[in-house]
């Protein structure tokens, strides 16, 4: 694979790729992707198309013309467990960054990582978030504070910044 640059079109391009593993290609995606590339300066013919892709898009176009873009650019795309990896500890660092926030603000990053977990196979770095999405909400039968869970959730997000690479069995 190309050494990716540094800079903001690094982190969308790996954040491109995870979500297209995860969801599918969108061209909403892909044209966030393509206006940063423009932004500095990586002008090519397929980064100007991608650019221009409309909200409802075939997701063949997006992939066609994400293709031709990362071609023209030398990128390779990223591999699934980098793409993957990145995700992790994005939506990890994303939960440390909120410091003290509530369980309701907290839990859509929970969630993103639990949904990650199954899309992986279930490995065992991220089992405890998906038990802690399973957690959410039911705060009243388990006996523990929605203040302990996101508490605990924390932790968690520094366990898995400290893990590094999520290992796929």
């Amino acid at each position: 694979m190309s050494e990716l640059r540094l800079g903001q079109a690094d982190e969308l391009t790996l954040a491109l790729f995870a979500r297209r593993i995860l969801r599918g290609s969108s061209a909403e995606d892909a044209s966030s992707w393509a206006v940063a590339e423009l932004r500095l300066g990586r002008e090519t013919e397929g980064v100007l198309i991608v650019a221009g892709l409309g909200r409802n898009a075939a997701p063949w176009e997006v992939d066609r013309y994400l293709s031709q873009a990362l071609e023209e650019l030398g990128l390779d795309p990223p591999s699934r467990e980098e793409a993957l990896n990145w995700l992790a500890a994005d939506l990890a660092a994303r939960i440390l960054s909120l410091g003290v926030a509530p369980a309701e603000v907290i839990y859509p990053y929970v969630q993103d990582i639990a949904h990650l977990c199954i899309s992986l196979g279930y490995p065992d770095q991220l089992l405890a978030m998906y038990s802690l999405e399973d957690d959410y909400g039911i705060f009243d039968i388990t006996g523990e504070s929605a203040a302990s869970w996101a508490a605990d959730v924390r932790e968690e997000a520094r366990r898995l910044t400290r893990a590094g690479a999520i290992r796929q069995e």
